[in-house]
């Protein structure tokens, strides 16, 4: 009965001590996530500029969105 005790006592200790070293790790994943914040920043300033180019499907849209402002702009300074 000690064997299995001693036994179990050593398998905990093995995963207590594993445990351990993955939450030391934390500034690991701490930059991690900030690699993954500015990767998602970058795909979405891809995606709006895709859009608003006159090449991509949205075009037109982007167009309308591009000249709605410049109107806009313009009659701020106009009126």
């Amino acid at each position: 009965m000690l064997n299995i005790y001693v036994k179990a006592k050593a398998m905990a200790s093995n995963l207590n001590q594993r445990v351990e070293s993955l939450v030391k790790n934390e500034k690991g994943s701490i930059s991690l996530e900030w690699i993954m914040i500015g990767l998602l920043g970058v795909a979405i300033i891809g995606v709006v500029a895709t859009w608003l180019s006159e090449s991509g499907s949205g075009g037109t849209l982007g167009n309308a969105i591009l000249s709605k402002l410049a109107d806009l702009v313009g009659n701020i300074g106009g009126g």
